[in-house]
């Protein structure tokens, strides 16, 4: 049937077939390694990339967390605040409200007494607004300070 001649025609085409079989299968898998390496790349990057967005989301709602909780405790201060009148009035006397030695009735031993200093009488104001302005201001600072440490903290 077939001879010499056709079988060495038959063997060659197999042959070239086998070649060219191989030589694609090689560079079919140094394209899938190349593949793999980058799609390990890629892998490691989104992996990367997915923790951070935690750690943003995380921080995010911590940060939230912490300024409502810093507004909330303006507000109550606020609220304190506007409850009702705070009077606070430090005025000094006049001279004629401040006893002296001479005169009180006299006593053993208050022979020599000097007089007491007299008060400036030039202040007469009301400083409670001052006072209680101050004190609002380090009752903020005081919440700003806290919901700081609450959010470095937690």
């Amino acid at each position: 049937m077939l001879g010499l001649k056709g079988m060495l025609i038959v063997g060659g085409i197999a042959a070239v077939a086998i070649s060219g079989l191989l030589v694609r299968d090689h560079f079919q898998t140094a394209r899938l390694n190349a593949l793999k390496k980058d799609y390990a790349a890629e892998s490691a990057a989104h992996d990367t990339t997915k923790g951070q967005l935690k750690v943003e989301r995380d921080n995010a709602v911590k940060a939230r967390k912490a300024s409502n909780d810093y507004q909330t405790e303006l507000e109550a201060l606020r609220a304190a605040a506007a409850v009702g009148p705070r009077v606070v009035r430090v005025c000094l006397g006049t001279a004629a409200n401040v006893p002296t030695a001479a005169s009180g009735p006299a006593t053993a031993g208050s022979e020599g007494l000097q007089d007491p200093p007299r008060p400036n009488t030039g202040i007469s104001r009301d400083i409670g607004p001052e006072l209680y302005a101050l004190a609002d201001e380090a009752d903020r600072c005081a919440v700003q300070r806290d919901a700081l440490i609450r959010y470095v903290t937690q």
